[in-house]
């Protein structure tokens, strides 16, 4: 069950990687919002005016760990066929783990 457990980890944080420090989301801004998205930013507030719940989960860092955590440990119970308590262990430890790869992340670019 740990190779589980770390893959899930593993995905969780190159997703939270990908969605917070690349530019995906101006990418998907300039599709489906307005071409003139830039930066990550200028998605956020655009997706915060059309849908504030969702716009709130997905560029809070710890909500959008919180979910997509929660999400993957459903997510590899169902096609592993892993013990019914996974999903509530990764919901529960993986968010603490990925908010300390930001941390380190973030002083390393001071």
């Amino acid at each position: 069950m740990i190779v589980f457990y770390l893959t899930g980890l593993g995905v969780t944080l190159t997703a939270l990687t990908i969605w917070f420090f690349g530019p995906l989301k101006a990418t998907l801004g300039q599709i489906f919002f307005d071409k003139n998205i830039y930066t990550n930013d200028q998605f956020e507030t655009a997706m915060l005016v059309k849908y504030p719940l969702l716009g709130k989960l997905l560029s809070c860092y710890v909500c959008c760990s919180f979910w997509l955590s929660f999400l993957i440990g459903v997510g590899l119970l169902l096609i592993f066929n892993l013990p019914c308590y996974f999903p509530f262990l990764t919901w529960f430890t993986y968010p603490c783990i990925a908010y300390l790869y930001k941390s380190l992340v973030d002083r390393r670019d001071r």
